[in-house]
């Protein structure tokens, strides 16, 4: 679905209108041959497989590289990576970051831990990097939270060959990066939450609030529970490391504002409200709170996240559907398609992640 609206959007701006339905009959026709047909044939090929997941995500991250090297960001009529970049350059300027203005004209609104994240990056010349090195963490991911070689491989093409996916790597966007490092935070040593729920994941939990706001929604379901089965020292220390780290970052995002009427007009919680309503992402934070209570394994703390990710940002593209119409919505950019990047990352996983259970359970039922 998610692709059909990328594919709907853009690929007419480069094909013709049968050329658009061939590349998207064969991109549909590739998908389904991967989710139900792939896993048996690649079995039949450990090795290879096994060594095609390395050289092919090996290939992907430096090919990555290139395009970032080759692809002027001034030429691009997306400004998530300009936005990005013009606010760590005010930060380091001692500037107001929200004031600053990016390569069209736009304003970043970008909360102060997305600044973080992305100033390595831009240290290194470009803050598209950031794509390159999420893609690396996903490899991990992908080896380390799926057992099967072939649902691995499985997992690397559909990701790679995904119009949403690649749309972003191509515009040096931080949006799907965004998703994909909260991914691997929270996936990483996801059951030792009930015991590391300390001072350090404070912080980084403050880290990733501080990139997005929807992002409250998985926080939530992640650390709601073990935190309550915590004891009060250690609910403290974990307190402490969220306050500490909501202070600096905001001491780093806000110390240089003007005045009160500069940050009244320029301010990321406004700029963010655009695209996904206050009043929507209020109520899905509250729904997650008893949600949280039903997630024990990984798998369900990405089924979650998709679902009400999902209708954070699909309630509000039909709220723009009712009061715009189609062609302004979609044609127009009056909603922003790329946002579908908050839950996308976390569908694409869940998928992978059901496939490779199936594969545990057919093996299972058919020892070799």
């Amino acid at each position: 679905m998610i692709n059909a609206f990328f594919m709907y959007k853009y690929l007419p701006r480069y094909l013709s209108d049968w050329q658009s339905f061939l590349v998207a009959l064969v991109y549909s026709l590739l998908v389904l041959t991967l989710v139900f047909k792939a896993g048996n044939y690649l079995k039949k090929y450990p090795f290879l497989t096994r060594a095609s997941f390395w050289i092919l995500g090996l290939g992907f991250f430096g090919i990555s590289l290139i395009i970032n090297l080759n692809i002027d960001g001034q030429n691009l009529n997306i400004d998530r990576w300009s936005a990005l970049e013009a606010g760590i350059k005010a930060i380091l300027e001692g500037s107001y970051p929200y004031s600053a203005v990016d390569h069209l004209g736009g304003y970043t609104s970008n909360l102060p831990g997305l600044f973080i994240v992305g100033m390595p990056f831009y240290f290194l010349g470009d803050v598209g990097y950031l794509q390159s090195f999420t893609f690396l963490l996903t490899l991990i991911l992908i080896f380390k939270k799926i057992a099967s070689a072939e649902v691995r491989l499985i997992a690397l093409l559909l990701l790679i060959c995904s119009f949403w996916y690649v749309y972003e790597v191509v515009v040096k966007s931080d949006l799907i990066s965004n998703t994909l490092l909260l991914i691997f935070l929270s996936g990483w040593q996801f059951q030792s939450r009930f015991k590391d729920l300390g001072f350090v994941t404070g912080l980084l939990v403050a880290l990733v609030l501080s990139t997005r706001l929807v992002y409250t929604i998985p926080l939530i379901l992640y650390v709601f529970k073990p935190f309550l089965a915590q004891g009060i020292n250690q609910k403290a220390r974990f307190c402490f490391g969220v306050g500490v780290g909501l202070i600096l970052l905001g001491i780093l995002a806000f110390i240089h504002t003007p005045s009160w009427e500069v940050f009244l007009e320029y301010n990321p919680f406004a700029l963010q409200n655009r695209q996904l309503p206050f009043v929507l992402s209020v109520l899905l934070v509250l729904i997650a709170f008893p949600v949280a209570f039903r997630i024990e394994r990984f798998e369900q703390f990405v089924r979650a996240s998709a679902v009400l990710c999902a209708l954070s940002v699909t309630l509000s593209l039909l709220g723009y559907l009712i009061q715009f119409g189609f062609t302004q919505t979609i044609d127009q950019s009056i909603f922003d398609l790329t946002y579908f990047n908050i839950f996308t990352p976390f569908v694409w996983l869940y998928l992978v992640l059901q496939l490779d259970h199936y594969q545990k359970i057919k093996a299972t039922k058919n020892p070799a």
